[in-house]
């Protein structure tokens, strides 16, 4: 403890003056002492840090618990919350799952915060499977895979997918991963709870690793065929495919959004509580052809297949619904005329349109102020400016269901067909003078894939454990065969009449016959008037 004055009935001004200064100098002496411990006191450059422990032999205890849910409840890591509360990962509270798909689907009106929740709880349960048949899975591996998994969304755009091509137009180089990266890196400059609690355990290393999960490489091995990964070694390249899987798609993001989508919409699919558990349960490691890879049981062989075609069920009745490109037409036209009109503080104070945002060289302080309350600026605007009003109208359209209306859609396997129908439909759409004027018919092209593009089948990249002992090495199962569709959907205006409708879905009957393209076409036009 410091020096303290003492009662001295008989000392002078200028004693006391003195011994006052005495005990600020000290006071300031041992601060220095506090903030510059001596040298022989510093731990060496060199001492490696405590390996994160999932089970803690005494309190504090290493997850936090939360209740609720899909999941019933998910643990956490603690350390972890200094990611969580932060305003870089809470804007992700801001961004629905699924854009506009609730104005469809009225009750899916969850966020990328929860869904990025949801894949850090099975990342958590898959480590701990692994953990206990790979006992040189440190803890350190653990808590960097529930990392990636909670920020693998973290550079997510406004209305999540609904945006994309507006994003590609302003952006040809935008790439999702890439950015949840950047947003990744500038939490760990910019917070410095972020950087001090996970710098607890977690080195230059262990944050190079969870970058390369975030956003693996197609291939992980150089052109000379040496390992190309700086994160961990290949030893332990399973670790990588648990996350975002490059070689047949089917990881842990995947699982929780195809059940959490499909829990919200309503729309039923394979993958369910039960599912994901036996998933987890049938995970093992293997070598193949000198890779360490993830395998699964072969019991779960009939099953795995249903999740690609989850995958193909939720595009077709959900996320590409008929309903919804209206709707991210007139969304991507709003804030396309807003783009230069609103703006963001960004780095240094300066700020940026929302084009500028997106735009490379991009300012992440100013883009992570986007998310999906753009839409409220845009609307409660004082601007008058022609953009301005022209937006604000097409926000007005969506609220008020004052948009195009489904035509027709032309179904077909041959995704080299969707350019041919496409110019089909700007040619019949040219000929009839009522829709000719641009903007009166629009038309998407819509895939239905399994997540690897249009005629690729990854379930038969899946690799399943030998059936036996005898067996020499992990299988491939490639005894179904997954097929993927595509469709082109046809719109007109919102008050266009039977008349025009009919005439527009002969001629197009017309010119694909013509031109001898394979293709199912439906009519499904009903009057606005109706």
């Amino acid at each position: 403890m410091g020096e303290r004055l003492r009662e001295q009935p008989n000392i002078t001004p200028e004693e006391l003056l003195a011994q006052v200064n005495r005990i600020q100098r000290a006071g300031a002496n041992n601060k220095r002492r506090r903030q510059n411990p001596p040298s022989s006191h510093l731990p060496p450059r060199n001492m490696e840090k405590p390996d994160w422990d999932p089970n803690p032999p005494n309190p504090p205890e290493a997850f936090t618990q939360h209740a609720g849910g899909i999941y019933e409840k998910i643990k956490i890591p603690t350390v972890c919350f200094s990611i969580i509360d932060t305003p870089t990962f809470q804007r992700l509270n801001n961004i629905e799952q699924l854009g506009v798909v609730d104005r469809v689907f009225r009750q899916a009106v969850h966020t990328r915060f929860e869904h990025s929740l949801g894949v850090a709880e099975l990342a958590r349960k898959v480590m701990k499977k692994l953990r206990k048949i790979r006992k040189n899975i440190t803890g350190n591996d653990m808590l960097c895979v529930i990392i990636a998994g909670l920020c693998h969304d973290l550079g997510c755009t406004p209305f999540s997918r609904s945006l994309d091509p507006l994003i590609y137009k302003f952006n040809s180089n935008f790439r999702h991963r890439e950015m949840s990266v950047r947003v990744f890196d500038y939490m760990l400059e910019n917070e410095p709870e972020v950087r001090e609690e996970l710098g607890r355990y977690l080195d230059d290393t262990d944050f190079e690793f969870i970058r390369e999960m975030i956003n693996p490489p197609e291939s992980f091995f150089n052109s000379h065929g040496n390992w190309a990964l700086e994160g961990r070694p290949a030893s332990k390249q399973y670790l990588y495919e648990i996350v975002n899987n490059v070689h047949h798609g089917l990881d842990i993001d995947k699982l929780d959004y195809l059940f959490r989508d499909s829990h919200h919409t309503g729309v039923d699919t394979a993958i369910g509580l039960h599912f994901i558990s036996r998933f987890i349960d049938g995970i093992d490691i293997q070598e193949v052809d000198g890779e360490m890879r993830l395998t699964f049981n072969g019991r779960l062989a009939d099953e795995i297949p249903d999740v690609f075609n989850s995958r193909k069920s939720l595009f077709m009745k959900v996320y590409f619904h008929k309903k919804i490109y209206p709707l991210e037409y007139q969304l991507q036209k709003a804030i396309e005329l807003a783009a230069d009109h609103l703006k963001f503080r960004g780095e240094g104070d300066k700020f940026k349109t929302l084009r500028e945002s997106l735009t490379e060289p991009i300012d992440i302080e100013a883009y992570i102020k986007l998310d999906d309350h753009i839409l409220s600026l845009i609307k409660n605007s004082a601007s008058n400016h022609p953009n301005m009003r022209k937006a604000k109208k097409c926000i007005e359209n969506m609220e008020r269901r004052e948009l195009h209306t489904t035509v027709l859609k032309i179904i077909f396997r041959d995704v080299e067909l969707a350019d041919y129908i496409e110019a089909g439909v700007r040619a019949v759409a040219n000929i009839i003078p009522s829709l000719s004027e641009e903007g009166e018919i629009i038309y998407k092209t819509r895939h239905y894939d399994f997540g690897k593009g249009p005629g690729v089948d990854p379930s038969n990249e899946v690799l399943y454990k030998p059936r036996s002992d005898n067996d020499e090495r992990p299988r491939k199962d490639s005894h179904r065969n997954l097929q993927s569709e595509s469709a082109v959907f046809v719109y007109g205006p919102h008050d266009m009449t039977s008349d025009e409708a009919d005439s527009f879905y002969q001629m197009i009957n017309t010119y694909l016959e013509q031109q001898g393209i394979a293709g199912r076409l439906e009519f499904m036009f009903k009057s606005s008037t109706q």
